[in-house]
């Protein structure tokens, strides 16, 4: 069916006011602003402005402990705001021994605190990405950067254990398999501060897998398809001609925006084909005349 075809039985919308947007962020100059950094002029970038691999080159590159390093940083890039943020308990680090007393987690902790430091200078306490501080930009670049080197060496060390001789294998594998634990641990924080129905895991190698954390799940996958749906524009929204509900793509139908979709699924072209049969039966039904006795009688009981 053509789109002409659709127009002449349904309604078509070719004009909405709802409209998908490729992810975007803060960028510009910046201010410092007591210990943070502030954007004083407007400007965004997105997803598809970043170089391909830039985790490779231009995070790997940043000077985290230089504080005008990462203010170039930022102002070329945007904020890079802590996973922390996402999920409180995806930052982990093994408990550190100092003057015989154990020190848990350290590393989350000092995300907490730099996450602390910025949320001052966040208007109304919503993080309206306007502003970071030094200490949360620093943190989240060394955290990036470390898991860019921890994956490096995670891939090498299996390369390594898989091509040793006999002899250095065990230890090898060993540390492969240290390395592919210390993986696992570091994703978590990546796949928190995704936005991807994927997620990285490691076993005996580094993959990605449908993700099984919460809150990824069903409803992750009903607000890609809204997104998707929304930013599809080759095919139009319309109206179902059975069911009155507004629809792109007809479900179990062809991936052509015009085939058949003149109704939002098989159960309503069905429903729509009975109702049309019954009305055809009803029509056979009646006596000659009838209809035309019946609007007569109408008449006169309205008259």
């Amino acid at each position: 069916m053509g789109l002409q075809k659709l127009e002449s039985t349904t309604t078509v919308y070719y004009s909405t006011p709802i409209e998908a947007r490729p992810l975007s962020w803060r960028r510009g100059e910046t201010r410092r602003e007591g210990k943070a950094l502030r954007f004083i002029t407007d400007g965004t970038i997105g997803t598809d402005s970043l170089p391909r691999e830039f985790f490779n080159h231009q995070l790997l590159e940043c000077d985290a402990k230089n504080a005008d390093a990462l203010a170039a940083f930022v102002s070329e890039w945007g904020a890079p705001y802590s996973p922390y943020r996402f999920d409180a308990h995806c930052i982990y680090s093994p408990p550190d021994f100092e003057g015989g007393r154990v020190k848990h987690n350290q590393l989350g902790k000092k995300h907490k605190a730099a996450v602390e430091e910025t949320n001052p200078y966040i208007d109304d306490g919503w993080l309206a990405y306007d502003a970071i501080s030094l200490s949360e930009a620093a943190a989240t670049i060394e955290l990036l950067q470390s898991f860019v080197y921890l994956m490096h060496d995670t891939i090498r060390a299996r390369y390594d254990a898989d091509n040793s001789p006999c002899a250095g294998r065990s230890a090898n594998e060993e540390r492969a398999a240290h390395l592919a634990q210390q993986f696992r641990d570091s994703a978590r924080a990546i796949n928190a501060a995704a936005c991807h129905p994927m997620q990285i895991v490691a076993n005996d190698f580094l993959r990605v897998d449908i993700r099984q954390d919460f809150p990824r799940g069903l409803t992750s996958a009903i607000c890609n398809q809204i997104i998707e749906a929304v930013n599809d524009d080759v095919s139009p929204w319309r109206a179902c001609k059975s069911c009155g509900h507004i629809f792109k793509r007809k479900q179990g139908g062809s991936e052509k925006a015009d085939s058949d979709s003149a109704y939002c699924c098989k159960k309503c072209a069905d429903r729509q084909r009975q109702r049309e049969y019954r009305a055809k039966k009803r029509k056979a039904a009646q006596p000659k005349g009838s209809e035309h006795r019946g609007k007569a009688k109408g008449g006169v009981d309205n008259g």
